[in-house]
C-alpha cells in the first residue's frame, strides 16, 4: 500500500531514489571490469610498435595462447594444436620444390584442372616439386567423403582441424605454413597459391634456379606482387570489410598478394613460429606477408611485372603480347581460362 501522509511519502520516494542509484552504480562498475578483461583477452592490437614490443608483454597475457574454441575468439593461434584429419607423406630428401595450394573443399574441378597442367605428376618429378592442396573441415558429410576419396586416389589433400570459412583464411596459411615446415625440411622453395592461379611452372622453376639463387641465395626469400600503402576497407558491403576493432590503423604494411608468392624454406619456417607469438588477424595475405614478415624482419621483393591479377577482359590477348614472356602467374576466372592459358604457356615454350 502507498503512505498517505506527505512526509511519509516524501520520505519513502528518497529511499527508493537512493536504492535505485546504488544498484545502478553497481551493475555499472561490474560492466566496466568484464569490459577491462576483453580488452585484455579478446581485442587484438596492430600498430607497429605492438611488433616490436611482443616479447616484453606481461606474462599475463599468455592464456590468450589456446587453439581457437567454439566458445570465444583467440587472439592468438597455437600451431602445436592444429592436427591434419586428412595428412600425407613427407617430402623425400631430394625435393627442389613445395607447392601448397590454398583450396576451397568444394573447388575439385579447379584442382583436377591443377592436376592436369602446371602442377602434372609428370611435371612436378621433371622439377623436383611435392604438391598439396590445404583446406579446413566441412559439415557435409557427403562433400567430406568425397575429400576423402580424392585424397586416396591423388595423395595431395591436407585438410586442418578448422571450418573452412572465407574468415578462417588465416588458419589455413598457417596449415600449410606448419605443414611444409614439419614436412619438407630439405626443400630449398617453396610456392604458395590459390586454386583460381595459373602458374608458368616451367619458368617460375627456371627463374628460381638461374636467377634468385644467384642474386638474393637461399634464404630469407619472400617475392611476390607487393601492395604498398594498401587502404584498410571499411566498406561494411564488402567482403574485405575490417573494423576500426579489428585493425585500427587506416594502412597495411607492405605485403604481398595471396595469389601466388615464393618462399625460402627458412622463411616458412620462421613465420610459422613467429605466428605462435603475433596477435591473430583473419586476412591472411597480410597476416603472413605483412605482420609476421615484419615480425622477423624478412622483406618482400617485387615480381609485379610477372602477374595479371585484375579482371582483364582479353587475358590470352595480354599473354600473345608478352613478347618478353614474363608474365607467370595469371588469375583465372573459370576453368575454361585456365585450360587456354597453360596452352599459351605451352606455346611460348
Amino acid at each position: 500500500m502507498i503512505p498517505r501522509h506527505p512526509l511519509i511519502l516524501k520520505i519513502t520516494t528518497v529511499c527508493a531514489t537512493i536504492l535505485l542509484i546504488c544498484l545502478l552504480f553497481y551493475r555499472r562498475e561490474t560492466s566496466v571490469i568484464i569490459q577491462r578483461s576483453v580488452v585484455v583477452t579478446i581485442e587484438p592490437m596492430f600498430d607497429e610498435k605492438e611488433f616490436e614490443n611482443l616479447e616484453s608483454e606481461d606474462q599475463t597475457t599468455t592464456t590468450t595462447t589456446e587453439l581457437p574454441s567454439t566458445t570465444r575468439k583467440q587472439v592468438f593461434v597455437n600451431g602445436d594444436g592444429l592436427e591434419f584429419l586428412i595428412n600425407q607423406q613427407m617430402c623425400s630428401k631430394d625435393r627442389y620444390l613445395v607447392i601448397y595450394v590454398h583450396s576451397g573443399p568444394e573447388h575439385s574441378e579447379r584442382r583436377r584442372v591443377i592436376r592436369n597442367t602446371w602442377a602434372s605428376l609428370e611435371i612436378l618429378k621433371k622439377h623436383k616439386a611435392k604438391l598439396v592442396f590445404v583446406m579446413g573441415e566441412v559439415e557435409d558429410e557427403n562433400l567430406q567423403a568425397t575429400l576423402e576419396t580424392e585424397s586416396e586416389l591423388y595423395k595431395d589433400i591436407i585438410q586442418g582441424n578448422f571450418t573452412d570459412a572465407y574468415r578462417n583464411l588465416t588458419y589455413k596459411a598457417i596449415a600449410g605454413l606448419k605443414w611444409v615446415t614439419e614436412n619438407c625440411p630439405g626443400a630449398v622453395y617453396v610456392l604458395k597459391t590459390d586454386d583460381d592461379i595459373i602458374v608458368d611452372i616451367h619458368r617460375i622453376v627456371r627463374l628460381m634456379r638461374s636467377y634468385i639463387e644467384h642474386k638474393w641465395g637461399k634464404q630469407n626469400i619472400l617475392a611476390g606482387y607487393i601492395w604498398t600503402h594498401m587502404n584498410v576497407d571499411r566498406n561494411k558491403s564488402s567482403k574485405w570489410y575490417t573494423s576500426d576493432e579489428e585493425f585500427p590503423e587506416k594502412f597495411f604494411l607492405k605485403y604481398c598478394s595471396g595469389s601466388a608468392y615464393i618462399m625460402s624454406y627458412d622463411v616458412v619456417k620462421k613465420f610459422y613460429l613467429k605466428s605462435h607469438e603475433i596477435p591473430f588477424f583473419w586476412v591472411d595475405d597480410y597476416y603472413v606477408t605483412g605482420m609476421l614478415a615484419h615480425a622477423t624482419n624478412v622483406t618482400p621483393t617485387s615480381l609485379n611485372d610477372r602477374y595479371i591479377l585484375e579482371n582483364k577482359s582479353n587475358i590470352l590477348g595480354a599473354l600473345k603480347n608478352d613478347t618478353k614472356t614474363r608474365l607467370v602467374f595469371v588469375h583465372s576466372p573459370d576453368t575454361n581460362t585456365s585450360v587456354k592459358v597453360w596452352k599459351n604457356y605451352l606455346d611460348r615454350w
